[in-house]
């Protein structure tokens, strides 16, 4: 594989639905270049499993198949986010792309549009584009996921200000796992961090949306807003580290998340779910990210808006 320019990375779980449709939209990519799917299938409970090998038999040149003996998740040292990406790293490939299982690009000439450009453009580490919601079906939803695309510098991507898409991404294979990557839930916030310190990222307005399927075993889509907030903490959390060992400004990260969890825990607070409140105090305060300052604010929000509510009601 000396002469492999992009590796396109790709997990599936219980995708039997989509898989075919997220390979055949890379397979079907026109380019004067080598690219390869490393695809792995974390033990479906459907028939994913029978799609995968199915499709690496019938695309050998183009698929390098992994399938797990057993569900290994993304929350293990040994998860299969990180066999993934290892495995697109140690390939030689010049870059890598990224796809999940039941996603797919709509530009036939994605990966070429993108590859010019990092070539001519050594400044840039990375370059994305936009993305549409779809249905199951594949009827867009929503034709833009973000509200504004823009050009990203690399000194911002370190701080974690990244706003890119994972099926948009792709970036120079210059980047090394840190040894906590694999406690991070939401990998894509972090590896835009990692990415920061290999250059700046382009918004490649002239590429098609890819498209980012919207559907009931979707397992970021359908989480709940606790384990969303949870998650981005700890991302976060484990930034915030990062950039303390390379003694770099942390300020942005942690504006960030005290926004985010504050508001969530007032939400609590005026809905008078306590339990849950206090269940999550404690946990920001683990990951030292609320400050006394703002729990006191949120008690003083919260005994403003009971009054203003009761003298309503009177």
């Amino acid at each position: 594989m000396n002469d492999l320019t992009v590796a396109i990375w790709m997990l599936t779980f219980n995708h039997e639905e989509f898989l075919e449709h997220a390979v055949e939209s890379v397979i079907s990519q026109k380019t004067n270049f080598n690219f390869k799917i490393f695809l792995s299938e974390d033990f479906s409970k459907d028939g994913t499993r029978n799609v995968c090998i199915e499709l690496a038999k019938k695309y050998p040149e183009k698929i390098d198949l992994f399938l797990s003996s057993k569900n290994l998740g993304i929350d293990s040292e040994d998860n299969i986010a990180i066999k993934t990406y290892n495995r697109c790293f140690e390939s030689g490939a010049k870059y890598v792309a990224m796809l999940e299982g039941d996603d797919f690009w709509t530009d036939e000439n994605k990966l070429q549009k993108q590859v010019d450009f990092l070539e001519s453009n050594s400044s840039f580490g990375s370059s994305y584009h936009r993305c549409c919601i779809v249905d199951e079906s594949g009827n867009i939803l929503k034709s833009d996921k973000r509200e504004y695309y823009k050009d990203h510098l690399g000194s911002d991507l370190v701080k974690g200000k990244g706003e890119m898409l994972t099926n948009t991404i792709m970036f120079r294979n210059q980047i090394t796992l840190p040894y906590n990557f694999y406690s991070v839930e939401n990998g894509d916030t972090y590896l835009w961090h990692l990415l920061g310190f290999v250059g700046d990222c382009k918004f490649q307005s002239e590429i098609k949306p890819a498209a980012y399927r919207l559907h009931g075993a979707g397992v970021w889509s359908t989480s709940n807003e606790e384990r969303k907030v949870k998650a981005m903490c700890i991302t976060y959390g484990l930034i915030h580290e990062n950039l303390e060992l390379k003694r770099r400004d942390t300020t942005y990260l942690i504006e960030l998340v005290q926004r985010n969890s504050n508001a969530y825990l007032l939400n609590k607070l005026n809905k008078r779910q306590f339990k849950e409140y206090f269940y999550f105090l404690n946990y920001c305060r683990s990951v030292k990210f609320l400050s006394n300052f703002n729990f006191a604010l949120n008690h003083v929000r919260f005994i403003s808006s009971s009054i203003l509510n009761r003298v309503k009601r009177i």
